[in-house]
C-alpha cells in the first residue's frame, strides 16, 4: 500500500511519506551501537529486559488493570505494557494490518512469540534485532539510519543526550520526530533521561549535563513543499483521524486546502521583505498564514522563512509558536468596551496613568510609541492609531476578565496563566500564536461568525470548538473515500454589529493619520481592515521581540509574524516594515490570483447613530453646548430603555460652575454675591488629568481655554494676591493709588495693568516688579489720562510652583469735566490670525496698534504658553489701524504651541500688550 501522498487543493504533489519498512535501513551489530543508546532503550522500553522471560510482567499487570478493570471506562484502551521482545515479535511476525489492534488474540500471539524468541536466542541478539528494526520517525528504520539521518554520525558515536532523544522516538514516531516537533521531542528526551537515572543507567549529574547539551542536527533537505504544513498539521490530523500507522502503510491520497501557487508567492514576498531589512534589524525569520473566512480553509501556511535552515531554527513552526502579540489584541479590547456601552465616538483621555502591576507588585505606567499624549481622543481614532494609553484605559473600563473571555470566544487558546492577567494584556503582556490570532481576525472578517471544522482535540471550557480546515479529502489505496470536507461548521461567537463596528474602525483610513498617515495601513485596491503589533518583551531594554500584521477583506484573511525563532531581540524595526509590507503585497497579489473582485464590507444591522457631546463622547444633556455636538455609532443592544442604564451613558463633563469673577477661580462661600457668576464650564475627571501637564496646552490648541473649569477656589489666591483699594465697582478719579498684596512662597514677579471695559481685550501696564509686596502700594494710575467710563484693574502674580494668579477689580473712572476728552492711551489688539488658530507657512499678522504719543509697535513670538524668551518678528514706529504689523515665517520653527505678543509703547503713558496663542503645524 505504501506511504501517504499529500497534494495541494489543485492536485499538485507536496510530499510522499515513506513507509519505514521500505525506508532507510542500515543494520549494524550490537557492538557498533553506543552503550548509551542501549542503556537508554532498556531504561525506556523494558527495564527488566536482561532478567525477564521475554514478557514485561510488571507492564502486563499494569496494562491488565488499565484494560480490563471494571472501573475503567476505556476497555482495551490502556497502555500496552510490551517488553522489547514483545515489540520485536509484533514488528516482525504480526501482519501490518493487525499491529494496531488491541485484541486479546493479538496480545496472546505476541506473548507466545516473545517467549519462543527468548528460549531460542540470546538477549543481545534480540536487542540487536530490535534496535535495527524499530522506527525512529520519518524514513528512518533502525538506530544506524536514525543516527546518521538526525545527527550525521554512526550509532556507535551517540552521546547520552543524543541516545536519550532517539530512544524516546519509538513510543510515537510522528509525535516525537525532532524535525517536525522539536519541543515535544526535547520534552520526551528529558523524560528518558529521568528513566535512565531511575534505573541506575546514568547518574543525576550526567542527566543534568545531557539536558543542557546543545544538539546539532544534520541539515536534512529533502523534496517537500510546505514542510511545516505537511509534516505538522497534516501529519497530526491524519494520525488523529486514522491512526499512528496510516501515514506510512495505508497508501492514502490526501488532498489538502493549501494552494501551492499562492504559497510560493507568499514565500517569495516574505523572503524579499526579510532580506531587505535583515542587516539593519537583526530579524531573520518570518511566518505567514492565510485563511478563507467563508470556510475556514488554510490557503497558505509558511511556518518559517526556510524549513531547512538550522541557523534560524527553521524547523520551528512559528505559526503555532508562542510570542508576544504587541498591539494586535486591541481590537478585541475595544469590542469588549463597545459591548459594555461605549460607542465609536466615546472619548478616552490619552493622559498619564500609573497603576500597580499585579504581576510584579511594582508601579507600571504605559507609554505611547511616540512618548507623547493626545489628550482627548475618540475610540475610533485611538484604535486606528494604535495608541497604548487609551487601550490600557479601555481594558480597565471593559474589564480584564471580560476581555479574556471574549478573546477565548473568538479563538485564542493560550490564556491559561494561573494568576490571571492585568491591564497590560492588551499591550501584549501575554503569549499568543499566529494561528489563533489569524483565526480570531477571520471572525471579524465574517461578521462575528467562526467557520471551520470541529476541533479534533477539545480545548479548555470556554474556548473555541472549531479550528481551521486543512483537509479536503482522504482516499485509501482501494479508492474508498475515508474523509471529505463538504461544508464548514459555523458558530456565531460575537454579534454582527460589534464585529461590524470594529471593522468599520480598522477599515477607515482617516482613523490612522496620527501614527501611520491617513490610510497608511489599508490596501490601495479594495476595502480592507488591518492591525499591526510590535512587542517589546525585554526587561530594561527597548529591543523589539516580534512584529505582526493581521488584516482582512470580506474574502481573505492573512496574518504575518516577523522576528527570531530563538527570541533574540531585533532593532530599528516596526510592524509596518517586514510584517506590514509582506501582508499588503501578499493580499494585493492573492486577490488577483484568486480572482476576487473588490467588495465592500457588509453593513450589519443593529448599529445606530446618536448625537454625542464633545469632548466626553457621551450622550448630551442640556448643559452640553450645541456647538460641541457630533455623532457616533452604538450597537443598538447597549442603548437600553432603562433610565439608570442610559444615565450612565450621559455626559457629565459640562457642568454649571460658580466662578469668582475677580480671580477666575471657583467661588467660595466667602465670595460676595456680586462677584459670583454661574457658568457652564468643562470639568474633566480629576483622576484622569492630575498627572497630565499638557491640559492647558490642549485646551488652548482646541480653543476652549476660557471654558476650562478651574480646579482651585479663590480662597488660596486671596491669601497671596488681592487688591484692597480701590474696592470693586467703586468710582475713582485723579491719581489713584492701587494697594494690596502680591507675595507668594515661590514669588517671581507681579504686573499691574488696566483695561477698557468690564472684559478688556488689551491691557496697559502700569508697573512690573520682581519685588513682592506683602501689604502696600502696588502701583499708581493717573486716571485723568483716560476718558470717563468703565475700566478693569488687573494684578497678575507669577509663582514658580503655582503658575500665574490673577485678581481683577472693576472700577468706573469719573473725572468730571476734567476727564480726558479722547483716549490717547496705548492700544493693542490682534485682528488675525484668530486666537487658538492652527497656522503654517508665512503668517501675515494684522492688528490695531496706536497711541497718543507712539514710541514703537513691536511683534514678538515665544515658545509655549509662558515663553521664557522672545524672538522679535517686526518693529515699527507708525500706528496701525486694521493693518499688517508683521509676517511670521513658521517654517523656521518646530511644530507646537507659540505665543504672539504685540506691544504698543507710548512715550509718556506706558505700554499696552495683547497676546494670542497659535499652533504651528507645518507637516
Amino acid at each position: 500500500r505504501g506511504g501517504a501522498r499529500i497534494y495541494d487543493r489543485n492536485g499538485v504533489l507536496l510530499y510522499e511519506f515513506v513507509d519505514e519498512f521500505s525506508g532507510l535501513r542500515r543494520p549494524v551489530p550490537l557492538t557498533e551501537i553506543s552503550e548509551w543508546m542501549i542503556r537508554a532503550t532498556i531504561a525506556t522500553e523494558d527495564a527488566s529486559f536482561y532478567e525477564n522471560n521475554g514478557l514485561n510482567i510488571r507492564g502486563l499487570a499494569r496494562a491488565a488493570i488499565e484494560n480490563f478493570s471494571p472501573f475503567s471506562t476505556t476497555f482495551l484502551q490502556g497502555s500496552g505494557g510490551s517488553s522489547i521482545t514483545q515489540q520485536l515479535a509484533k514488528n516482525v511476525y504480526i501482519p501490518l494490518e493487525q499491529r494496531q489492534e488491541r485484541s486479546i488474540d493479538r496480545k496472546l500471539k505476541e506473548a507466545a512469540i516473545a517467549l519462543e524468541l527468548t528460549d531460542r536466542y540470546s538477549k543481545d541478539q534480540i536487542l540487536e534485532w530490535y534496535l535495527n528494526s524499530i522506527s525512529y520517525g520519518g524514513i528512518y528504520v533502525g538506530v544506524e539510519a536514525a543516527s546518521e539521518g538526525y545527527f550525521d554520525k554512526k550509532a556507535s558515536e551517540l552521546t547520552i543526550a543524543e541516545a536519550a532523544l532517539l530512544a524516546g522516538i519509538p513510543q510515537s514516531p510522528a509525535r516525537f520526530n525532532p524535525f517536525e516537533n522539536p519541543l515535544l521531542a526535547t520534552a520526551r528526551q528529558h523524560e528518558v533521561l529521568g528513566l535512565m537515572v531511575r534505573h541506575g543507567e546514568i547518574t543525576p549529574e550526567q542527566a543534568e549535563v545531557a539536558r543542557n547539551e546543545l544538539l546539532t542536527f544534520r541539515v536534512n533537505r529533502f523534496e517537500i513543499e510546505a514542510a511545516h504544513f505537511v509534516l505538522g498539521r497534516i501529519a497530526q490530523e491524519i494520525t488523529a483521524r486514522f491512526g499512528e500507522r496510516a501515514l506510512f502503510e495505508d497508501g492514502l491520497e490526501v488532498y489538502t486546502t493549501l494552494d501551492l501557487g499562492l504559497q510560493h508567492e507568499a514565500q517569495r514576498i516574505l523572503e524579499q521583505k526579510i532580506l531587505e531589512n535583515e542587516e539593519t534589524s537583526g530579524g531573520h525569520n518570518g511566518a505567514l498564514l492565510a485563511l478563507n473566512p467563508h470556510t475556514g480553509e488554510i490557503l497558505v501556511y509558511i511556518g518559517s522563512r526556510d524549513y531547512f535552515r538550522d541557523d534560524i531554527e527553521g524547523r520551528n513552526d512559528n505559526i503555532i509558536s508562542l510570542n508576544s502579540p504587541g498591539s494586535t489584541l486591541k481590537p478585541f479590547t475595544y469590542m469588549t468596551a463597545l459591548i459594555s456601552g461605549w460607542s465609536t465616538g466615546t472619548a478616552i483621555l490619552d493622559t498619564p496613568i500609573t497603576i500597580i502591576d499585579p504581576g510584579t507588585g511594582g508601579f507600571f505606567s504605559p507609554r505611547n510609541p511616540s512618548g507623547d499624549f493626545q489628550g482627548v481622543i475618540t475610540v475610533e481614532r485611538a484604535l486606528g492609531n494604535s495608541l497604548n494609553i487609551p487601550a490600557f484605559k479601555t481594558i480597565i473600563f471593559a474589564g480584564v476578565n471580560e476581555t479574556v473571555a471574549l478573546l477565548k470566544q473568538v479563538g485564542i487558546t493560550t490564556l491559561d496563566a494561573p494568576g490571571g492577567y492585568g491591564p497590560a494584556l492588551t499591550l501584549g503582556g501575554v503569549d499568543i500564536t499566529l494561528l489563533d490570532l489569524t483565526y480570531a481576525y477571520s471572525v471579524l472578517a465574517s461578521g462575528g461568525v467562526m467557520r471551520g471544522q470541529a476541533v479534533l482535540e477539545p480545548f479548555d471550557p470556554g474556548e473555541r470548538a472549531l479550528e481551521p480546515v486543512a483537509l479536503l479529502s482522504v482516499v485509501d489505496a482501494d479508492g474508498t473515500v475515508l474523509y471529505e470536507f463538504t461544508e464548514p461548521e459555523e458558530r456565531r461567537v460575537v454579534g454582527a454589529n460589534f464585529a461590524g463596528l470594529i471593522t468599520g474602525i480598522l477599515s477607515d483610513g482617516s482613523n490612522q493619520c496620527i501614527t501611520f498617515g491617513c490610510g497608511g495601513l489599508n490596501l490601495a485596491s479594495r476595502p480592507s481592515a488591518q492591525k499591526t503589533g510590535t512587542s517589546e518583551p525585554f526587561l530594561n531594554s527597548r529591543g523589539i521581540g516580534d512584529t505582526w500584521a493581521f488584516g482582512y477583506t470580506p474574502d481573505l484573511v492573512a496574518g504575518v509574524w516577523a522576528g527570531n525563532a530563538d527570541n533574540s531581540p531585533m532593532r530599528n524595526i516596526t510592524s509596518t516594515r517586514i510584517s506590514g509590507r509582506s501582508w499588503r503585497e501578499f493580499m494585493e497579489f492573492a486577490h488577483e490570483y484568486l480572482e476576487l473582485p473588490p467588495r465592500a464590507f457588509p453593513q450589519p444591522g443593529g448599529i445606530v447613530e446618536r448625537e454625542l457631546c464633545w469632548p466626553s463622547g457621551k450622550l448630551p444633556t442640556d448643559t452640553c453646548p450645541l456647538i460641541n455636538r457630533y455623532t457616533g455609532l452604538f450597537a443598538a443592544d447597549v442603548l437600553s430603555n432603562d433610565p439608570e442604564a442610559l444615565e450612565a451613558l450621559q455626559d457629565t463633563w459640562w457642568q454649571e460652575v460658580a466662578i469668582d469673577t475677580r480671580t477666575g477661580l471657583l467661588a467660595t462661600s466667602q465670595t460676595p454675591a456680586a462677584f459670583v457668576s454661574n457658568e457652564i464650564r468643562l470639568v474633566f475627571p480629576p483622576e484622569e488629568v492630575e498627572e497630565w501637564n499638557g491640559l492647558t496646552e490642549w485646551a488652548v490648541a482646541n480653543g476652549i481655554i476660557s471654558l476650562l473649569a478651574p480646579t482651585e477656589d479663590s480662597s488660596t489666591t486671596g491669601a497671596l494676591l488681592r487688591v484692597t483699594t480701590p474696592t470693586a465697582s467703586s468710582v475713582v478719579s485723579g491719581q489713584l493709588s492701587i494697594t494690596g498684596r502680591a507675595a507668594s512662597p515661590e514669588f517671581q514677579r507681579f504686573d499691574v495693568e488696566w483695561g477698557r471695559g468690564s472684559d478688556p481685550s488689551t491691557w496697559v501696564r502700569l508697573r512690573s516688579s520682581t519685588r513682592a509686596v506683602t501689604l502696600g502700594q502696588l502701583a499708581s494710575w493717573d486716571t485723568a489720562t483716560v476718558p470717563n467710563g468703565a475700566y478693569t484693574i488687573r494684578v497678575t502674580l507669577l509663582d514658580g510652583e503655582r503658575g500665574t494668579l490673577r485678581f481683577r477689580v472693576p472700577v468706573t473712572v469719573d473725572n468730571g469735566e476734567d476727564g480726558a476728552p479722547v483716549d490717547l492711551a496705548p492700544f493693542a489688539l490682534f485682528s488675525s490670525p484668530l486666537d487658538s488658530s492652527v497656522v503654517q507657512g508665512t503668517v501675515v499678522v494684522t492688528a490695531n496698534a496706536f497711541s497718543g504719543d507712539l514710541l514703537d509697535v513691536v511683534l514678538e513670538v515665544g515658545a509655549g504658553l509662558q515663553p521664557a524668551t522672545w524672538t522679535q518678528i517686526s518693529r515699527g514706529t507708525e500706528p496701525v489701524i486694521s493693518g499688517a504689523v508683521g509676517a511670521w515665517e513658521t517654517t523656521e520653527f518646530e511644530d507646537g504651541l507659540y505665543t504672539l505678543r504685540l506691544t504698543v509703547r507710548d512715550r509718556t503713558l506706558g505700554a499696552a500688550q495683547a497676546t494670542i496663542i497659535l499652533t504651528v503645524r507645518n507637516d
